[in-house]
């Protein structure tokens, strides 16, 4: 600026003051605006997270080969999906084992607690052969979808029944190549770093070999897979130049499609120069000079930092240090200055903190029904006084059955899990005996680079919250069902509707239906197979229809199953599997556990008082019984109608209106029905005397009356009810191992056909306390394995194999 040469110096030095005031409080004010809009991204990001707890599921079988008539046995584990500290949100784990054709053909409910639980699931004789996919989820998790849910593939043989064909179809070899620019983009002109994989038609990796040819035919860059059928390779394409790509697989070429070249856009390239940091370079092509653009670290559960970089000549490089980033795979998205997500990847890092678990045993080689002592030594790298919750199973392994089919804890729930499609072998990753750190590092990123892509809506993220599906089951089971009117069909608004699962103990409860008729019943606690019963109060003018929504998720898996396909020189391994669940069926006692100390109580609490009829002398008329013992009931009459009221020892009155009436649990509306029932078929009397609240039950005392055996002894039910079979949560069994300790024993006993020596779904270990556990190999031979998974109560998880001969 260029002032009259008659200025003063000191006008001269204030008005230069004031114009550099002027200019360093924009630059503040922008620096400000910067800031501003990179936290927003990390608040937007953070709201969501909070309002989108996320649980993850791992069940580890016993093995993942099985013959009709045997049982499948579970171990499950529910974490939190950053820090992978057991769940005790969830009660429930709903169990699918789902066929080729996508099928669900069993299925059941196991019961959870402080994030643990186990069950077992029996194969019937009439399951056909083929390859399955054994599916678990909790109901929070389906808010997320199939994607969230756990998968492990099974494969199931019918040896007994010769019409129970494989229901899979063979799945035609296909090979799917694709190329994965870095990012997203390849732009033009800009050095961009290409990952590709090659897959077969069972999503696993083949090898290949590459090159990219220019229009002229000039080899531009060759490349080669590195592992599992993923590699990269650096690619610039030039302005305006055309290319095409060769792919040699086997004997076989093929020329998939590059990825198309951008005039405009933006990359992202990752530079792991050291131990401390990541540096994040981005180049712009064709957008906005100078603009702002915007880094966010994310995850599971976690919002890392938003960081913001101005563009200067089409290139930034944000340096991020590693300490902010998260164990296992984290996120990295770049926004532009209009906040659109322009360039993602995710980047992956490997724990510092694991659960070691150390198998010993006195000797490698056994005999046929020999005792057998494991050693079980579970160690951290922390300080803490820790325990562990572990899994262990040993089994035979021939040509069917190898210990490698089963998923291990760590590898699937910090990296199979947060990965779009098919992990192959992910346990590889973290083994560091057979693999140098570079070596690791290069493979997983690859893996990161092909399928590590972000499975946010940003749009969910940034925008108004949705409402939540489906809610947590926090004290049990939450049944989701639907009222309308019997006539039109038309939802039922506001009406207050009864669930009931008669039994000894019965369970009981409420909900009240909103405007499009659904209802929500809380039943807080589960049991096996039951009928259920679930009604409207009748009314002489309205009549109800109610229908229960089936409580398992009907949205199919994204991917088909292995083509089912046994092994060569599979048919004596096979033949000995089938003698031994024959053998099973005859000789083996499955001895059922002591079922775990449940809640009897009523869903009123402590009754008022109770009375035993058997201590009295009986009636036959329940009119008689209850004028002559149940002195808080008054039985009034009007005309032929019978009401009862109950007398409040609070207030000393009786209560103004009636009270609630119950059979086993079911809500009874007519006090006639009620006294035409034969009294000799009821037990015991439970009374509220005071007005209670329940939910949304509101009742001037409760009577419950309750038959000899919980099943209503035939009192006839309205008419509009809804009954039905209910499935509930199966009861414990437990693992059928017997003991041979001494010779006698060993000659007498029947024959032990067992392929599954031990399983243990449930091992409690002080850390760095050796657990010792004693079980029998059978008549058996062969190679076995013993593997144990687990779990902290800090997170921490691992696995471990050690093998053993039986001869």
């Amino acid at each position: 600026m260029i002032y009259p040469f008659n200025m003063s110096n000191k006008t001269n030095s204030y008005i230069n003051s004031l114009i550099l005031c002027t200019v360093l409080l924009c630059i503040s004010d922008l620096v400000f605006a910067q800031n501003d809009t990179s936290r927003l991204i990390g608040e937007k990001m953070a709201n969501y997270q909070k309002y989108h707890y996320q649980e993850r599921l791992f069940v580890h079988t016993d093995k993942t080969f099985y013959v009709a008539g045997e049982e499948v046995w579970m171990k499950f584990y529910v974490t939190d999906a950053l820090l992978h500290k057991p769940s005790g949100i969830s009660k429930l784990v709903y169990l699918e084992i789902i066929n080729n054709k996508k099928q669900s053909v069993l299925h059941a409910k196991i019961q959870l607690a402080g994030g643990f639980g186990d069950g077992n699931i029996k194969l019937p004789e009439s399951v056909l052969s083929g390859n399955y996919t054994l599916r678990a989820y909790t109901l929070w998790m389906r808010n997320e979808g199939p994607d969230a849910f756990f998968e492990q593939a099974i494969t199931i043989v019918n040896t007994i029944n010769e019409g129970a064909k494989s229901p899979n179809f063979p799945i035609k070899s296909h090979i799917d190549f694709q190329f994965f620019p870095e990012g997203g983009h390849l732009l033009e002109g800009v050095e961009n770093k290409i990952a590709f994989k090659a897959i077969d038609e069972n999503e696993l990796g083949v090898d290949c070999s590459g090159i990219v040819l220019n229009e002229r035919n000039d080899t531009i860059v060759k490349f080669v897979s590195f592992k599992m059928g993923m590699g990269h390779f650096i690619f610039k394409p030039k302005n305006s130049e055309l290319y095409r790509a060769f792919v040699k697989i086997g004997d076989s070429l093929m020329s998939p499609m590059l990825p198309i070249i951008q005039k405009a856009g933006y990359t992202m390239q990752i530079f792991d120069t050291n131990s401390d940091k990541l540096n994040i370079s981005i180049h712009q092509l064709g957008g906005a000079v100078d603009e702002n653009v915007y880094l966010l670290l994310h995850g599971p559960q976690f919002t890392g930092k938003s960081l913001v970089h101005k563009i200067l000549n089409g290139n930034t490089v944000f340096d991020v240090d590693k300490s902010d980033l998260k164990e296992g795979v984290n996120g990295i998205t770049i926004f532009n200055s209009s906040l659109q997500p322009v360039s993602e990847r995710s980047y992956f890092k490997f724990p510092s903190k694991r659960l070691s678990i150390q198998l010993n045993t006195s000797q490698e080689i056994y005999s046929k029904k020999s005792e057998i002592q494991l050693g079980l030594l579970a160690k951290t790298n922390l300080s803490e006084q820790l325990s562990s919750n572990l899994s262990l199973s040993v089994f035979l392994i021939d040509s069917i059955q190898t210990p490698y089919a089963i998923q291990d804890i760590e590898s699937y729930l910090m990296l199979s899990k947060e990965m779009n499609g098919l992990v192959q072998s992910a346990a590889s990753y973290f083994d560091d005996t057979k693999h140098t750190i570079a070596e690791r590092e290069a493979a997983i990123d690859n893996l990161m680079l092909t399928q590590g892509w972000s499975r946010y809506d940003w749009k969910d993220v940034f925008g108004p919250a949705k409402p939540t599906m489906y809610f947590p089951e926090l004290e049990g089971p939450l049944v989701r069902a639907k009222i309308t009117y019997k006539n039109n069909g038309l939802p039922a608004n506001q009406v207050l509707t009864y669930f009931s699962i008669p039994g000894k103990p019965f369970y009981f409860a409420t909900a009240k239906s909103n405007q499009n008729g659904d209802l929500l019943f809380n039943v807080k606690a589960d049991i096996e197979a039951n009928d259920v019963i679930v009604q409207a109060k009748p009314s002489a003018d309205t009549a109800y229809r109610v229908s229960i929504i089936d409580a398992f998720d009907t949205r199919l898996l994204r991917r088909s199953t292995a083509t089912f396909a046994l092994p060569k020189n599979f048919k004596w391994d096979l033949l000995n599997r089938s003698i031994a669940s024959q053998a099973a069926t005859i000789f083996k006692k499955n001895i059922d556990q002591d079922p775990a100390d449940s809640d009897t109580l009523a869903f009123f609490g402590k009754p008022s008082n109770s009375y035993y009829l058997d201590a009295y002398t009986r009636f036959t008329s329940m009119e008689e019984l209850t004028k002559e013992y149940v002195q808080e009931i008054k039985v009034k009459k009007k005309g032929e109608n019978i009401s009862l009221v109950v007398w409040n020892n609070r207030f000393q009155l009786y209560n103004e209106g009636p009270p609630f009436i119950l059979v086993d649990g079911v809500p009874i509306f007519n006090t006639n029905t009620l006294f035409s029932f034969d009294p000799l078929k009821i037990a015991k009397i439970d009374l509220i005397t005071e007005t209670n609240l329940t939910g949304n039950l509101f009742s001037n005392g409760i009577i419950s009356y309750n038959t000899y055996n919980g099943d209503l002894a035939g009192f006839p039910i309205d008419a509009n009810a809804l009954v039905m079979e209910y499935e509930g949560a199966q009861s414990k069994r437990k693992f059928y191992s017997p003991s041979y300790p001494n010779t006698m024993s060993q000659k007498t006993s029947f024959p032990d056909l067992r392929n599954v020596l031990l399983w243990s779904p449930t091992i409690i270990v002080n850390l760095n306390t050796q657990k010792q556990i004693q079980f029998y190999s059978s008549d058996l031979p062969g190679k076995y394995a013993i593997v144990a998974q687990g779990l902290t109560s800090n997170g921490q998880m691992g696995s471990s194999i050690k093998y053993i001969t039986i001869r």
